[in-house]
């Protein structure tokens, strides 16, 4: 037995010993799994970081456009409405109660100025102006019917000073009881029945006023009238609070526009410039870059001209002179440059109006110079080694 026990003892080691070697094993391929497990982490994390600062940007970039046109969208509505008003001050505050008016009204801002711009076209009066587009505005929200085709009734009656035929037939398809109104308004001026077809015959016969047409839209949109307050109540729906948040919107950008409309002015007037003056800036970025191009070369053979003089320094005096004489050259020329800009920093500004007058010639002839000096100098370095050849010669004759 105490064999037998033995010997499962030594099995069992040896499944120990063999199953510590099979994870040894194992273990660099799990790190280099780990590893590219977190390779990955990284990847996605940097990955994220991208996406994050690119919808960042567009988002910003977005905003600005959209504060730039809504800004741009506002302000034109002012200046017409100062405009057709033919006074400043009266354009302004009328623009403000509407943009008031705005936010608690199912129409977007940018309808009701407009509508009031329409009525305003139509002869009415600033002083009811705004009472006037709150309450065919009233009136539209009620029935469910376009603005525009109010306004123009309205108007037309306005214009003629009695009420027609063509206009009782507008308002009636509308949806507006203006008959019967009328009747009972009869009634009670004449104190006695009237009938449909009486007032009819008002209408024809032209007795039906602008007035008393103005006065029975007022009690329908005045307080126990069908439309009291009607855009209220239409505006406390979701479709009414949705196009009110969009108004609220519209107005803070275009308030953070307007505390920013010089700087945006300004940007748009600089690229307005760029772009009608693109022969002059083009002409000048060339001939700076070419006048750029000639200073950086001279920089570089004396670079070159130093780096020579280093390398036969000690082979020949009449070499070493020779190099002095082109080191000295370029570093002459460039303390010159130097010089002149830092006494009188106008002299970038005299290069580059000198420049722009100059653009074909430096373009043209510029290089060239470049270039004949770069063989000059590639000759002198030729002469210079051929010299510390001569010199090495008859040194090992020696």
């Amino acid at each position: 037995e105490v064999g037998l026990y033995g010997g499962t003892l030594d099995q069992s080691a040896k499944a120990l010993s063999r199953l510590k070697a099979e994870t040894e094993k194992t273990t660099p391929a799990t790190e280099r799994q780990t590893k590219a497990f977190r390779k990955q982490s990284g990847a996605l994390q940097d990955l994220r970081t991208y996406a994050m600062n690119f919808l960042s940007v567009y988002a910003g970039i977005r905003m600005i456009k959209n504060m730039v046109e809504i800004t741009g969208e506002f302000e034109m509505q002012a200046v017409s409405m100062k405009a057709i008003l033919m006074d400043a001050e009266k354009g302004a505050a009328i623009f403000e109660r509407i943009k008031e008016l705005a936010v608690i009204s199912p129409f977007q801002f940018k309808d009701l100025i407009s509508y009031a711009k329409q009525l305003s076209a139509f002869s009415v009066p600033y002083e009811e102006l705004y009472d006037s587009t709150k309450m065919l505005a009233d009136l539209s929200a009620g029935l469910g019917v376009g603005m525009d085709r109010l306004i123009l009734a309205y108007g037309q009656v306005r214009a003629a000073s009695v009420l027609r035929g063509q206009e009782l037939r507008q308002f009636t398809e509308a949806g507006i009881p203006l008959v019967e109104e009328l009747r009972r308004k009869f009634e009670e001026l004449n104190g006695e029945a009237v009938t449909a077809g009486q007032v009819f015959e008002f209408i024809s016969e032209r007795k039906v006023p602008f007035e008393m047409v103005k006065d029975i839209i007022v009690e329908l949109t005045s307080e126990g009238g069908k439309f009291y307050k009607m855009q209220e109540k239409q505006a406390d729906t979701l479709k009414g609070k949705i196009a009110n948040l969009k108004d609220a919107a519209d107005i803070a950008m275009a308030s953070l526009g307007e505390k920013d409309g010089g700087i945006l002015k300004g940007t748009v007037d600089s690229v307005r410039w760029a772009i009608e003056s693109y022969e002059f800036l083009g002409k000048a970025i060339l001939t700076v870059a070419a006048v750029t191009g000639i200073y950086t070369t001279a920089v570089k053979l004396k670079n070159i001209a130093t780096f020579a003089e280093i390398s036969l320094q000690g082979a020949s005096t009449a070499a070493t002179l020779r190099n002095i004489v082109v080191t000295k050259t370029a570093t002459v020329a460039q303390k010159a440059l130097n010089a002149a800009m830092a006494v009188n920093p106008y002299v970038a500004v005299a290069m580059l109006l000198t420049a722009v007058g100059g653009a074909l010639w430096a373009l043209s002839d510029g290089l060239t110079a470049a270039e004949r000096a770069q063989e000059r100098f590639n000759k002198t370095q030729e002469e210079n080694r051929a010299l510390l050849e001569e010199q090495k010669s008859k040194l090992n004759g020696l």
